[in-house]
């Protein structure tokens, strides 16, 4: 089922299992970071980013749902030194495999100064 490969495609991203993503993505996958304006166009340029990136990562799936043709993902990646992102991933798929990858990332971070002490939101 797709949405199952979305969901192994972030355990091997967790496990640092690169070479691993080569089973699951097409060898002519497009994969977008619109946040970066970058666009990797195969699946061995994909994997060799993430093996060159430096330091230790880990991600946290926190909701996979199917939409339509597509897989999407929110997942909490981060690292052993306190850096903490949100990742939005759209998934497609050619059969069980993935064809495309568009991602938006987003920092996680303390409300700004001028929120403190405002009733408009609680903390959690």
């Amino acid at each position: 089922m797709q949405i199952d490969v979305a969901v192994r495609f972030w355990e091997y991203i967790d496990g640092a299992q690169f070479d691993e993503l080569g089973g699951i993505i097409c060898e002519d996958a497009v994969i977008w970071c619109p946040n970066t304006r970058e666009v990797y166009k195969s699946a061995k340029n994909y994997i060799d980013f993430n093996k060159a990136y430096p330091g230790r990562w880990f991600a946290d799936v926190e909701k996979a749902v199917m939409a339509g043709e597509e897989a999407v993902t929110v997942s909490r990646v981060y690292d052993e030194e306190g850096a903490s992102f949100y990742c939005i991933t759209f998934f497609r798929f050619e059969g069980e495999r993935i064809n495309e990858i568009i991602q938006y990332w987003g920092e996680n971070s303390e409300p700004p100064k001028w929120r403190e002490g405002k009733a408009f939101a609680h903390r959690y």
